[in-house]
């Protein structure tokens, strides 16, 4: 069985067994492109494609921040560390290796960071208005669905300079 079959199967299985459709799994790669280029400024460009396509690859779905610290972080942790050379050479455990290589790949992630919205006024305000919805409706996919396209909205205006003026998609 090739790569493309195995892919078939992956993202069928995810969307069978999640609800979710495929064109929500394309609608989110295409947020996650947005979202790291906002919030991972300093990420490589060559490197955020890799994330991207990896988490469509892999059928990744959920919530935009989560989803991208997680993709992030094993990035960088995989391509950019001694990760993977420490458990082939030196026999040790992935939590062994994690452990020793887990402050650089912190001040990685730290480093592409800056410069990131984080604290935005209008963000935390997106933010705000849909952890009290996730209160009621926590894995309701489609609200994790509407919380990424507001996310990704927002920061598409504020990569082009109007995070003043919020996007009204509500």
């Amino acid at each position: 069985m090739d790569h493309e079959d195995n892919h078939t199967k992956r993202r069928k299985k995810y969307i069978v067994d999640d609800g979710v459709t495929e064109e929500m799994l394309d609608k989110f790669a295409e947020q996650l492109r947005i979202y790291l280029r906002a919030m991972y400024p300093g990420c490589p460009s060559n490197a955020r494609r890799k994330i991207v396509r990896r988490a469509r690859d892999r059928s990744h779905f959920g919530r935009l921040s989560e989803k991208a610290s997680f993709l992030t972080t094993n990035f960088a942790r995989h391509a950019r560390t001694d990760y993977e050379r420490l458990m082939r050479l030196h026999s040790l455990t992935r939590e062994e290796a994690r452990i020793v290589v887990s402050n650089e790949v912190m001040d990685i992630v730290d480093k592409w960071r800056k410069g990131a919205p984080v604290d935005h006024p209008g963000l935390e305000e997106i933010r705000g208005r849909f952890r009290n919805k996730r209160k009621i409706r926590q894995f309701d996919q489609n609200l994790i669905a509407e919380e990424n396209t507001a996310l990704a909205e927002w920061m598409r205006c504020w990569l082009n300079g109007n995070a003043a003026t919020e996007p009204d998609i509500f």
